[in-house]
């Protein structure tokens, strides 16, 4: 084969074609750089671009929120519209029924009625409601101030027909504001003797108004402690009976619980450290709940009662409240409109103003058993719209359901017993009760620590082959210094240089794990230290609030319903006096 032979000449050409090779190839890697620079900018601008449209997007979905919950409230104003409408047209006249009842006796009082103007006035009212209990009484009152027996007695039957209870209530009112005591009693003696405890309308509100500010005098304190008694006794034999109001009482206080803020930072390591934390912070608001409640009932039970005004001015009072209490033909629309308002009022948020209205919802029904009225009162006085006593009297009446709701809520939330602690440091788990083990607990957490980090500590050998080896050339070494001892010693120094060294560097290199797990259990020790801290700083105030729970149900059993009515009332009214 003949050989190639490559001369100076080709040389010279092979190497300019590899520069202009290895710039096509900088060029290339250039352009590369180039492109790769394009695509890192045009990948910052898709995040840039990205996050622009998620924000858009929010935005978007924030816009959507509000525009629905607007549409909500939109909706709801125009419901309260049409019903406030619907009512006006169907129970207008009735409002108008209630107003020149307060007025006519108002008037009187003052001397500026006059017969013939009371006569067209009612007679005007039943052509306008026959159908309406309110209306005939009306009659039946201005027949009794117009000293016209008959159309008194017969006006009055008719309102008996249509709602005796209402009635009799109206005129016991009446008889009191005359200053007719024993007519009085009779009436209101009627129309508790009436009453069915398990169906009872929100009337019996007034009535209580009325003894617990000693209206009725002293003796009539002792007939309303007999019917409560009576229809307390009535309602126990149905099974049961107690749940609603506990609940009621229940929800009331983890109201007040959840209003209860707990603060990582108040135990920042247990928050850390303790996988029983959610559990510590429910239980920590509940016991706070307990100082809550206390100062809660305490302060109404203190607070004063409601300024003392004349018999008149306070009888005028309760006749407001029974004659504008609506009727069971009116409640619909009042709910409807209630609702909406809540709505309204939560700016569109449904749910909270379903709930709102749920927990309300009783004020607004037809009737209601007399433990559901008590309830009412005691939590809901600004819509029972009753006395401040009335109120004391009703938490008094209550006391039972509240201790029964507080121990159901103690126990559901395991309160009565502090529950055991879980503490966890990386991956070991420690249980402690009162933050007194320590020493248990830190000989399991440095026992855990040494099993975990062992193989890792002694994973090298401190006699390792090297050092073995070491060791054999040192004895080689001392036999050939027998025929070579230069060598040999060589030999010998060198192994036992190299040997040394191996053995150092692997001490060192133990000494320094270990002095890292030393680390590792100082810091785990101090941290378990402060969790325990915690814990017994947690005991403590444990304590302290049920200290605070205990003093809360001994007032609470303490509170007498007794207390709650008064005896007397001093004032003295004047007679009706009409000018003929």
């Amino acid at each position: 084969m003949e050989d190639y032979v490559i001369s100076p000449a080709n040389l010279e050409i092979l190497e300019s074609n590899l520069g202009a090779v290895a710039g096509s190839l900088q060029d290339v890697v250039g352009n590369i750089s180039s492109v790769s620079g394009h695509v890192n900018k045009v990948d910052e601008k898709v995040n840039n671009m990205s996050t622009e449209v998620k924000s858009l997007a929010d935005q978007i979905k924030e816009f959507m929120s509000e525009t629905k919950m607007l549409s909500v409230v939109t909706n709801a104003k125009q419901s309260i519209l049409m019903a406030s409408q619907e009512l006006d047209k169907k129970y207008g006249h009735y409002d108008t029924i209630r107003r020149q009842t307060t007025g006519i006796l108002q008037s009187t009082d003052m001397s500026v009625i006059k017969k013939s103007t009371l006569e067209s006035m009612t007679e005007e009212t039943i052509m306008k409601a026959p159908n309406y209990w309110l209306a005939k009484a009306l009659v039946a009152l201005s027949a009794w101030i117009n000293n016209n027996r008959e159309l008194a007695n017969n006006a009055l039957k008719e309102a008996m027909a249509q709602d005796d209870e209402k009635t009799s209530l109206l005129f016991c009112l009446i008889c009191r504001r005359a200053n007719k005591l024993e007519s009085s009693i009779k009436w209101i003696d009627r129309y508790l003797t009436m009453q069915d405890p398990s169906k009872m309308e929100n009337k019996i509100i007034t009535v209580m108004d009325a003894f617990a500010s000693g209206l009725f005098g002293i003796d009539t304190k002792v007939l309303l402690l007999q019917k409560i008694d009576a229809w307390t006794n009535e309602l126990e034999t149905r099974a049961g009976i107690n749940e609603m109001p506990k609940n009621r009482w229940i929800n009331f206080i983890e109201e007040k619980m959840n209003s209860i803020e707990i603060d990582d930072k108040m135990y920042p390591y247990l928050a850390q450290f303790s996988t029983s934390w959610p559990q510590i912070k429910e239980i920590l608001a509940l016991s706070e709940t307990h100082n809550e409640m206390y100062k809660y009932f305490n302060t109404i039970m203190n607070s004063r009662d409601d300024s003392i005004i004349s018999v008149t001015n306070q009888v005028d009072n309760m006749l407001n409240n029974l004659v504008f209490n609506y009727d069971s033909e009116e409640l619909e629309l009042r709910r409807e409109i209630a609702k909406n308002k809540f709505i309204v009022e939560e700016n569109g948020n449904v749910e909270k103003a379903y709930k709102r209205f749920e927990e309300n919802s009783s004020i607004y029904e037809k009737a209601s058993d007399f433990y559901t009225q008590v309830t009412n009162i005691a939590i809901n006085p600004e819509l029972s719209n009753c006395l401040t006593i009335t109120r004391k009297f009703a938490i008094s009446l209550s006391k039972n359901w509240i201790i029964d709701a507080y121990n159901e809520l103690m126990e559901k939330k395991n309160s009565k017993e502090l529950p055991d602690i879980n503490i966890k440091i990386v991956d070991w788990e420690g249980v402690t009760k009162d933050g007194m083990n320590e020493k248990e607990l830190k000989e399991s957490l440095f026992k855990h620590i040494d099993n975990k980090t062992h193989d890792e500590v002694f994973s090298e050998k401190i006699i390792n082959y090297k050092v073995i080896l070491s060791v054999f050339a040192i004895i080689m070494g001392a036999f050939l210094t027998t025929k070579i001892k230069m060598v040999g010693l060589a030999i010998i120094v060198i192994a036992a240089l190299f040997g040394f060294y191996e053995f150092y560097k692997s001490y060192g290199s133990r000494n320094i794990k270990v002095g890292k797990v030393n680390d590792i259990k100082k810091n785990a020790a101090m941290t378990l230290s402060n969790c325990l801290a915690e814990v017994v700083e947690y005991n403590k105030k444990w304590n302290t609030d049920l200290t605070n729970y205990n003093n809360l149900i001994n007032y609470l059993k303490g509170l007498n319903k007794e207390q709650f009515i008064m005896s007397t009332n001093s004032d003295k009214t004047r007679q009706i006096i009409i000018n003929k």
